[in-house]
Formats: C-alpha cells, structure tokens, sequence
C-alpha cells in the first residue's frame, strides 16, 4: 500500500492539471478546428521530413550518428499520408461547426431586424429545406 502513495499523488497532480487547463482555456484543445490544426501540421512534418530523409527518432538519430539518411524514409511517409484523411475529416466538422454557427448567428439577427437574410434556408421538422422567412417552423 505504501508504494501506491506516491503513484497516487502524481495520477492525482496530473489529473487536477488536465482538469483544471481544460477549464481555463474553455475545452478549445479538443475542438475539431484545433485537432485538424494539429493534425495538418504532423502530416506536413512527417511527409517532409520523410522526403527529404531527416530521422525524427531521436533513437534512430543516435544509432546511425546523424540526424540525415540517405534514402526517403518510408515509414514517415507513411505516417504522413495516413494523417492526411484524419486532419480531412477534422477540417470538414470544424468548418462545418463554424459555418452552422454563423448560420444560426445570421438567422438570429435576421429576426432580431425583422428582415429575411438572403439565400438561408432552415431545416423544417420533416427533414425538408424551406426558404428562412424569419419565423419558426412547425
């Protein structure tokens, strides 16, 4: 029992951290727009890197003594366009979320002025689309 003390005072320091970044930056780090941030940037390193042959492991640069093969490294590449459809998929629900964001954003000050917003549609309760007219459908 005595050696899980320790163990549990750092889960505990590590959850309380993550919990208390979470709070303060308002869950931004998980919204699909930053993971696709992310995403694209390791795929764009992982394919460069790749290409143009410079080792990312710093294991593998120790054991070879430098930091530049010779070849393209295949695997890096590989890690690069496997990343690509994920930071694709990232990119579609982030813009997506924003874009429905502003719709609803544009649909709300069109009826706060009592004037229709040109070219909006909303989505009716039978799946339909209808021209928005500034008032709700039922």
């Amino acid at each position: 029992m005595e050696q899980f003390v320790p163990l549990l005072i750092v889960v505990t320091f590590v959850v309380a951290w993550a919990w208390f970044l979470r709070q303060r930056s308002g869950s931004r780090a998980w919204s699909p727009l930053w993971l696709a941030f992310s995403a694209t940037a390791l795929a764009a390193l992982f394919l460069g890197a790749g290409t143009i042959g410079y080792i990312l492991s710093k294991r593998d640069r120790f054991v070879a003594g430098t930091s530049w093969s010779e070849t393209v490294l295949w695997w890096e590449v590989g890690v690069g366009i496997a990343l690509i459809p994920v930071a694709v998929y990232l990119w579609r629900r982030g813009l997506r979320s924003i874009s429905l964001a502003l719709l609803l954003a544009l649909n709300l000050h069109g009826v706060a002025q009592g004037q229709e917003p040109p070219g909006l549609f909303v989505i009716v309760n039978d799946g339909s689309e209808a021209p928005f007219s500034g008032r709700y459908h039922d």
